[in-house]
């Protein structure tokens, strides 16, 4: 006898509290500060932790989680030092 089903919907939920719009909103910004850079012929330049803080006048303590949580979900990757870039399609 098989196992019933899960429907699809139950299956992917997460345990724990759904992220504040603001965190969601911050790694959002930061993905694209990090997709924006490229060098002038179109590849992914990396750009460092210092400059996503100027870039978007967050304390390095929230860039540095943003980084974290975009590296754990496989959304980036550390390229040349300290640079971090986006991972390729």
């Amino acid at each position: 006898m098989t196992e019933p089903e899960q429907p699809q919907e139950q299956a992917q939920t997460r345990a724990g509290r759904p992220r504040p719009e603001a965190t969601v909103a911050q790694d959002a910004q930061v993905l694209q500060l990090i997709e924006a850079s490229v060098d002038e012929n179109g590849q992914p330049a990396g750009i460092t932790r210092k400059a996503l803080e100027e870039q978007t006048g967050l304390p390095g303590n929230k860039v540095y989680l943003s980084i974290w949580r975009l590296k754990t979900a496989g959304s980036i990757h550390k390229v040349e030092g300290n640079k971090w870039a986006k991972v390729a399609a």
